[in-house]
């Protein structure tokens, strides 16, 4: 199995898990606040797709997300993260609508996933400036890899923790 390949099984199964979960999550859990400095399941889903979609549509490929292209509008969240980093007050204000936000989530894995399967392993040592945000230089494989693939599945143990303290299932079997 060549590194393309295994980007592409291990995000689809990613996206499995993480759907899983989310099927089960109702419109009260996904606001329901959350202690400390967690954000509520609908702020957290939010985040993490509107992430992708600015890592592999904006960052990676140059050109503009679906969040403000093809899906503005539609997304199903009340207003973007915020790019300053305040989570805590926007993860608190925010709505979301699971039924839209989980089909652009949807659409932004299949435009992912269609990224991937442009790729060639030479494309992956393209560098990217990553000093914005703290990261420097590094390569479109490690963006791939630890921006994307370890960002999901990061966030999808998350909302399976706070959907499980919620009283739900947590993580879907």
């Amino acid at each position: 199995m060549d590194t393309i390949q295994f980007l592409r099984e291990q995000r689809r199964q990613a996206q499995d898990f993480l759907m899983g979960t989310l099927a089960e999550v109702s419109v009260e859990h996904a606001h329901a606040p959350m202690p400390g400095a967690m954000n509520p399941i609908g702020a957290t889903y939010a985040h993490l797709a509107t992430g992708e979609d600015g890592f592999v549509n904006g960052l990676i490929r140059g050109g503009v997300p679906l969040f403000a292209s093809d899906w503005a509008g539609k997304t199903g969240i009340s207003e973007m993260p915020p790019q300053d980093g305040d989570w805590q007050d926007w993860g608190k204000r925010v709505r979301v609508d699971l039924v839209a936000l989980s089909a652009y989530g949807a659409a932004v894995a299949a435009s992912t996933d269609a990224y991937l399967a442009t790729l060639t392993p030479n494309d992956l040592d393209r560098t990217l400036d990553l000093s914005a945000a703290g990261f420097g230089e590094k390569s479109v494989g490690w963006v791939l890899g630890a921006g994307v693939l370890g960002h999901v599945l990061s966030h999808w143990g998350e909302l399976c923790a706070l959907h499980g303290a919620l009283g739900g299932r947590g993580f879907p079997r």
